[in-house]
C-alpha cells in the first residue's frame, strides 16, 4: 500500500499554481499501512486542475497570484477567502464543483451507441452517468438500428427514455438516429450498416457521431461503450479537455504474466494499445488536427473497420495507435489514472484495489470513476468468469469485486430478456429476407476501395460487382425489385 505524506492543505494551494511541484512535494513509500494515499493525490491533482482552468478564464494568473499569496488563490476557488486553509481538500472540491461545475460542462456532450435490443444496458449507463454528472449539457443515445423498427417494444423503450429525461432535467437527453447523422456524412451510412454486422457497425459509425455533435455546437464530446458504469464524476476528464484535443486510456499499464492464459501482451498489441470503449475529443484546443483525425478515422473505418487480427484490423480502436504521431505533442492525454476504465484486461494489477460498500465504489479509498463491464452486459450475464474474453481469472479470485458485479448485473438483468428478443433491424432487407454474412462480404467487394483493402488494388472487379454496385446507396432497398431470393 502506498503511503502519501502531505505537509498541509497548503499543498493544494501549491497545486493551483504549479501542479508538477505539488506532486513532487508528495512522498510515496511502499508500506502495508492502510492509508488513503491515492485519494489525497487525486484530490490534490483535481484542485490543481480546477485552479489552472479558472486562472485562464478568471482573475488568477502569475501577476495576481504570487507565491506569497497561494493560500489566497486557493480561497478564491472556494470564494470564502478566510476559510480555505482550514478546509479539507474534499470540501474545497465540492465547493468548486457547486460554484463552477455548470461552466465547466458548458457545450459538452456524452454519447453511447447500441441497437434497440441493448436498452437495459443503455438505461443503466445513463442512470449512472447522469447521477454523477448533473452538469453535463447533452447526453445522446445513438440508435444504430432502424429508426422505424416495427417491434412494439421499441415504443416501450422510447417511453422509458422519456421517463429518464424527466428524472434528469438538468441535462438535454436525446435519441439520435442514423438519418440525422447521414446529412453530414460524405457517403451513405447505409453502406456501413450493410457492410458490417451489428457490433462492427456500432464502432464504424462512431467518428461520424463525433463530427455530428461538434456540428450541433458541442465543444467537447466523450464516447463510452454502453456497458460502462459510473461511480464518480468525470470532472477531471472535462478539465483535461479544456487544453487537450484527445483523451484516451490504454488497455494495460503492466505486462501480463507468461502463464499461457488469455489475455496476452501480443493480443493487446493486435486489438489496439488503447481501448476505445472510452475516447474523448475536444475542439477547445487543437481543433484543426482533431477534425482532420476524425475525418481520416471515419474514412478508414468505411472499409477497414471489421475484425481481422491477421491484417491488423480490430473494430475502430486499432487506428488509435496513430494518435501520438498524427497529433502534435500536447494535443493528447494518455490517462493512466487506475480509477478510469477498469476492466477484465487490467485486473491483474487493479482488481485487488477495488472495494464496493453501500453503493460507493473506491480504488485505494479514492473514488472509482468508471468500470467497463465488457462481456458481462453484451454476451453473458454469468459474472463468474468476469468476461468470456479472458481465461486468467474468475470472480472467485476477486471476492472484493463480487458486490460490484452483483449490483451491476441486478441493475440490468430484470428487463434485459424482454428487450434482447428485439431483432436487429439491419440483419434484414426491407422485404424481410435475412442478410447472410457472405452477402455482406460480396457487397464489400463492389467498391474498388473495398477490393483494395482485402485483396490489393491490382485485382479486377468480380463479375457480380456491376450488378451489386447499384445497391451501393441503398443496399437494403427492394422497391425496384433488385433483391430477391434469385439475386444471389
Amino acid at each position: 500500500m502506498r503511503v502519501v505524506t502531505v505537509s498541509s492543505i497548503m499543498l493544494g494551494a501549491m497545486c493551483v499554481v504549479d501542479l508538477p511541484s505539488a506532486i513532487a512535494a508528495v512522498s510515496v513509500d511502499d508500506s502495508s499501512t492502510p492509508v488513503d494515499g491515492l485519494r489525497l493525490l487525486q484530490q490534490c491533482r483535481q484542485i490543481g486542475m480546477w485552479g489552472q482552468w479558472l486562472s485562464q478564464r478568471q482573475l488568477m494568473n502569475a501577476s495576481t497570484c504570487p507565491p506569497q499569496h497561494l493560500s489566497s488563490c486557493l480561497s478564491i476557488l472556494k470564494q470564502e477567502r478566510n476559510s480555505c486553509v482550514n478546509a479539507s481538500a474534499s470540501d474545497i472540491l465540492e465547493a468548486v464543483r457547486r460554484q463552477h461545475g455548470a461552466s465547466l460542462w458548458r457545450r459538452s456532450a456524452v454519447f453511447t451507441i447500441s441497437a434497440w435490443n441493448n436498452w437495459a444496458v443503455v438505461q443503466a449507463f445513463f442512470e449512472s452517468l447522469l447521477t454523477h454528472n448533473p452538469w453535463l449539457e447533452r447526453a445522446v443515445w445513438f440508435i444504430a438500428d432502424r429508426s422505424d423498427h416495427p417491434d412494439p417494444a421499441c415504443k416501450e423503450i422510447l417511453a422509458a427514455f422519456a421517463a429518464l429525461r424527466k428524472r434528469h432535467t438538468s441535462t438535454f437527453i436525446q435519441v439520435l438516429s442514423l438519418e440525422e447523422v447521414a446529412h453530414y456524412m460524405p457517403f451513405s451510412p447505409m453502406e456501413l450498416a450493410f457492410r458490417y454486422a451489428l457490433k462492427t457497425f456500432n464502432t464504424a459509425i462512431k467518428p461520424h457521431v463525433f463530427q455530428y455533435l461538434f456540428r450541433m455546437g458541442s465543444d467537447y464530446v466523450l464516447y463510452f461503450d454502453p456497458d460502462v458504469h459510473f461511480y464518480s464524476d468525470l470532472d477531471e476528464v472535462a478539465l483535461l479537455l479544456q487544453r487537450r484535443g484527445v483523451v484516451i486510456t490504454p488497455h494495460i499499464l503492466r505486462e501480463y504474466p507468461n502463464d499461457g492464459k488469455w489475455q496476452t501482451d501480443l493480443q493487446i498489441l493486435r486489438v489496439g494499445v488503447f481501448n476505445f470503449g472510452f475516447v474523448a475529443f475536444s475542439l477547445r484546443a487543437y481543433a484543426d488536427p482533431v477534425q482532420r483525425f476524425l475525418s481520416w478515422w471515419g474514412a478508414r473505418l468505411r472499409f477497414q473497420g471489421g475484425v481481422n487480427l491477421e491484417r491488423g484490423i480490430h473494430f475502430d480502436q486499432g487506428w488509435s495507435v496513430f494518435i501520438p504521431s498524427f497529433l502534435p505533442q500536447g494535443a493528447y492525454e494518455v490517462l493512466t489514472d487506475p480509477r478510469y476504465n477498469v476492466a477484465y484486461w487490467n485486473l491483474h494489477y487493479r482488481g485487488v484495489h477495488i472495494d464496493f460498500n453501500d453503493g460507493n465504489a473506491t480504488y485505494d479509498q479514492a473514488p472509482l470513476v468508471f468500470y467497463h463491464f465488457s462481456g458481462i452486459a453484451t454476451d453473458t450475464f454469468s459474472a463468474g468468469g468476469l468476461s468470456p474474453h479472458q481465461t486468467r481469472y474468475s470472480l472467485s479470485d476477486f471476492p472484493n469485486l463480487k458486490p460490484l458485479f452483483d449490483q451491476y448485473v441486478s441493475s440490468i438483468q430484470s428487463d434485459n430478456s424482454h428487450y434482447r428478443r428485439i431483432v436487429y433491424g439491419y440483419d434484414f432487407y426491407d422485404n424481410g429476407l435475412s442478410i447472410a454474412p457472405w452477402q455482406r462480404a460480396l457487397f464489400f467487394m463492389t467498391s474498388p476501395d473495398g477490393r483494395a483493402t482485402s485483396v490489393g488494388p491490382s485485382q479486377p472487379a468480380p463479375e457480380f460487382a456491376a450488378k451489386l454496385l447499384r445497391l451501393h446507396e441503398s443496399p437494403f432497398s427492394v422497391d425496384s425489385g433488385q433483391v430477391s431470393k434469385e439475386t444471389f
